[in-house]
């Protein structure tokens, strides 16, 4: 079993930070445990990153085109547009569905398109965020040595509000007593 970290509130607040691993999975789609995989994840979270010490990696191609984390999805925020990598590109899972429906429901759209953190550091994007079922939403507060404003952007403040809303009310569709 891989060790469970949950963020403290000043984590959650402030953002995250990220570091870079060049990596990319066979089949993105099915989740598998390789051992050089984990040798690398661990050897990377080893290290001291420009600000500390790393809460998750986010994984490169050989284009250097940011894809997903090591045990998250990955999104970015521009103006009012949300970018993720292509589903065949990534690990699915169940809270990036319902991330999906806080991104519309907060009046925004998904775009699959891939960045690097080149076009970060030039602008194209304004903030960026993990998500994944144990954390939920996380802003990121850097990637590597790029620091980055996402716990204070408003969309991404939507998104996870309307995120709450629908755990929220599907914890209680589930409750004792409920009728559907």
């Amino acid at each position: 079993l891989t060790p469970s970290h949950y963020p403290d509130q000043i984590t959650k607040e402030k953002g995250i930070l990220t570091g870079l691993l060049q990596w990319e999975r066979e089949n993105p789609n099915i989740k598998s445990i390789r051992p050089d995989y984990k040798a690398a994840v661990a050897k990377k979270f080893a290290q001291e990153g420009p600000y500390g010490t790393y809460y998750e990696l986010l994984l490169t191609d050989r284009q250097q085109y940011l894809t997903e984390g090591s045990r998250s999805n990955l999104f970015f925020i521009k103006d009012q547009v949300v970018y993720s990598a292509h589903d065949s590109k990534i690990l699915l899972g169940i809270t990036r569905k319902h991330v999906r429906q806080a991104i519309t429901a907060s009046g925004s759209v998904l775009a699959e398109k891939m960045l690097t953190l080149d076009d970060v550091r030039s602008g194209a994007a304004d903030a960026a965020f993990i998500t994944s079922s144990p954390i939920d939403i996380l802003a990121i507060r850097a990637i590597e040595d790029l620091k980055l404003s996402s716990a204070v952007n408003p969309l991404l403040k939507k998104i996870d509000q309307a995120y709450q809303a629908i755990v929220k009310t599907y914890l209680a569709s589930r409750s004792p007593g409920h009728t559907l």
